[in-house]
C-alpha cells in the first residue's frame, strides 16, 4: 500500500514539473574542447541560446570521473560577457594524464520570463575531451 501510495506521489509530482515547464526544455550550444595533451589546461562552454532573466540565478553543474574540474559548479561570475543576449559560461580543466576520450557531463538551470510568467529551463550537456599522448 505503502509502495503505491509513494508511486503515485513521484508520478504527481512529475506531472506537476511537467506542467510548470520544469522538464528539460533548455536551448544550449555545446562548443567542443580542441584535442590537448595530458595535463594540459582547456575549457569547456556552453552558450545558452534564451535570454535568460537578470534577476533569476544560472546555474551550471559539472561531474567527471577522470577530468579535473577546478570549480563544477558555475554561475554568472563564470559568463564571458554578462551584458550578451546569450550568454556564453566557460570553465576551466585539466585533461587526465591518460590518452583517450573522457566525458565531462553538465545540468545547466536559467530562468527565462515573458509578460505573463517566468519558466525554469534545465538541461543536460555532454562534453568529449580529448587527450592525445606525446608525439
Amino acid at each position: 500500500m505503502l509502495a503505491s501510495v509513494a508511486a503515485a506521489h513521484a508520478l504527481a509530482v512529475v506531472l506537476a514539473a511537467q506542467r510548470l515547464g520544469l522538464g528539460f526544455d533548455a536551448r544550449v550550444q555545446v562548443n567542443a574542447p580542441p584535442p590537448l595533451l595530458p595535463g594540459a589546461e582547456g575549457e569547456l562552454s556552453v552558450t545558452i541560446l534564451d535570454t535568460p532573466w537578470p534577476q533569476m540565478p544560472l546555474l551550471v553543474r559539472l561531474s567527471s570521473a577522470r577530468v579535473v574540474l577546478p570549480d563544477n559548479r558555475l554561475g554568472i561570475r563564470d559568463v564571458v560577457d554578462p551584458q550578451a543576449q546569450q550568454p556564453r559560461v566557460r570553465a576551466r580543466f585539466f585533461a587526465p594524464a591518460e590518452p583517450g576520450r573522457h566525458v565531462v557531463e553538465g545540468l545547466v538551470e536559467y530562468v527565462t520570463c515573458d509578460e505573463d510568467r517566468c519558466r525554469p529551463r534545465r538541461t543536460r550537456v555532454v562534453w568529449q575531451v580529448e587527450v592525445r599522448g606525446p608525439e
